[in-house]
């Protein structure tokens, strides 16, 4: 049975390095004030997400005064509790809705969600800080992270020399219907179960902060939450290794890329349609965009954010 250790309390953030700020492609559409707004956006769903969204929240309603914000992130797996509950909460997620979710949200409301992509992540493995180990393949996470025959014990199984070679793996990773959690058990996991003895944490920033007190620390987490007491360790594709950057993440080139999801019902009440539709087209706009790159997730590029913009009835021209 996979342990479940306890959130951990103040400190937990603090203890985190500043995530890398990412450059900002060009060509983004600026955001249009086209009308005064009032009223309250209700968000819940992925903490990635939420944690991107609250500062953006903040920009717009400096923007936009009259304008409050009320965002919950427990997990994408809550984000479909609130779209079925009301059409004027935006679910968040970072990961795809599953084919599940798509049904249960056209048999409550009739019609297919909006699933718009708002940032593009990476899920980083993690590894404390001093771990020599240069690279790992997705087959080694598998031993690393899975219930396999031929499953890694020790860091001499996955290629660590010397006095680490005899250092226990211990393993931290999320809790199902986290996205990174879904992400590794498709893409690493094929689908099957993670090892009984994994560390399930309820946070990224515990896992991160888990592996950094631990030399033989083993972790899944985005790459927002990188930080000087841990090390990244780059994936083998092909033979090479691939560090989770933004223009490996978006040529598919890094194995664990993953789109970030803000999801909406097509159709919410005629007193949040304008609201929510500002407010996502505020979030594929150069002003979100760049603030979402100082958070350390990447941006979308002008092509991506001129689909979203479409999905939302718009037609994009590209910036100057």
């Amino acid at each position: 049975m996979m342990q479940r250790r306890p959130l951990l309390l103040a400190g937990a953030m603090a203890a985190l390095g500043p995530a890398r700020a990412q450059t900002t492609p060009q060509g983004l559409p600026d955001y249009q004030r086209l009308e005064k707004l009032a009223g309250t956006v209700v968000a819940a769903g992925s903490s990635i997400v939420a944690g991107l969204l609250k500062p953006l929240g903040e920009r717009f309603s400096a923007l936009q005064p009259g304008v409050d914000f009320d965002i919950a992130g427990a997990g994408s797996s809550t984000a479909l509790a609130g779209l079925l509950a009301s059409p004027d909460t935006l679910g968040l997620l970072s990961r795809p809705m599953s084919a599940n979710e798509r049904t249960r949200f056209r048999e409550r409301w009739g019609q297919a969600p909006l699933e718009l992509v708002v940032a593009v992540d990476a899920v980083a493995i993690y590894l404390f800080k001093d771990n020599p180990v240069k690279a790992l393949s997705l087959a080694d996470l598998r031993r690393a992270f899975g219930r396999e025959a031929d499953a890694a014990a020790r860091w001499g199984d996955l290629g660590g020399v010397g006095d680490w070679a005899s250092t226990p793996l211990v393993r931290y990773g999320l809790e199902p219907g986290r996205g990174a959690h879904e992400l590794v058990r498709e893409l690493v996991l094929q689908g099957r179960d993670f090892t009984g003895d994994m560390a399930v944490e309820p946070v990224s920033t515990s896992v991160v902060q888990g592996v950094a007190t631990q030399p033989g620390g083993i972790g899944y987490a985005s790459v927002f939450f990188r930080t000087s007491r841990t090390r990244v360790v780059p994936l083998l594709n092909q033979g090479q290794a691939v560090e989770p950057t933004a223009e490996h993440a978006a040529s598919g080139r890094y194995p664990l890329a993953r789109s970030l999801y803000v999801c909406a019902n097509r159709q919410p009440t005629p007193a949040a349609a304008a609201l929510q539709r500002q407010f996502l087209l505020f979030l594929l706009s150069r002003d979100a965009q760049e603030q979402m790159a100082r958070q350390g997730v990447f941006p979308l590029d002008a092509a991506l954010a001129r689909q979203g913009q479409q999905q939302l009835g718009v037609t994009a021209k590209p910036a100057p």
